[in-house]
């Protein structure tokens, strides 16, 4: 099957967004913390509505759960290579997510992303389409901020097997297959060396 050819937001996308996230009131949008996770750390958006504040540390966080649509309805099961992983987490960052802890009631289950209507990954999709439109962004899909996470990350230099791990990935090879030709610009790296 042909593959999706995905977008990604180019680093001055990616700071526009991050400055309106750390600058904006969590009130109507539960969705800035989502999008923090998956800009800064690639969290997939099943992984992002499985995150408990009992994951968070104050240098790091597990990922050890995503929500996934089996028969019907949404379930908590293991992430997708059936891998938990630790990711470290900026100092600003933990700080933000406390104050996004205190200032919202914690779900029955003690998710800690909550929204209205549940704790279902789709539910991200309808805000993040909102959020585009009211700040005039390229249109991507959620998902493809995991991408564009990627994506910056090796276009600045950072080895493709701690972006691997990072990600969740299984092996390397799933990384180099998916982001090796993601950009040109990466092609830089190259150049320098001639």
């Amino acid at each position: 099957p042909a593959r999706y050819n995905y977008v990604v937001w180019d680093d001055d996308i990616i700071k526009y967004v991050i400055d309106i996230i750390y600058n904006r009131d969590f009130k109507p949008y539960f969705l800035l913390p989502c999008l923090l996770l998956s800009l800064h750390y690639g969290l997939r958006r099943g992984e992002v509505m499985g995150l408990k504040w009992s994951d968070f540390t104050s240098y790091s966080f597990k990922v050890s759960r995503t929500k996934t649509y089996i028969k019907d309805s949404f379930v908590s099961s293991t992430p997708k290579n059936g891998k938990f992983r630790e990711i470290m987490l900026l100092p600003k960052d933990y700080d933000y997510f406390v104050d996004y802890n205190h200032n919202f009631k914690s779900n029955i289950d003690g998710y800690f992303i909550r929204d209205n209507l549940g704790n279902c990954p789709t539910h991200l999709d309808r805000p993040f389409k909102m959020f585009i439109g009211k700040y005039q962004l390229p249109s991507i899909r959620y998902h493809d901020l995991r991408h564009s996470y990627a994506t910056y990350m090796l276009r600045h230099g950072v080895h493709p097997k701690i972006v691997s791990s990072v990600l969740g990935h299984s092996s390397i090879d799933i990384t180099l297959d998916l982001y090796s030709h993601a950009d040109i610009s990466m092609q830089k790296a190259c150049l320098n060396v001639l």
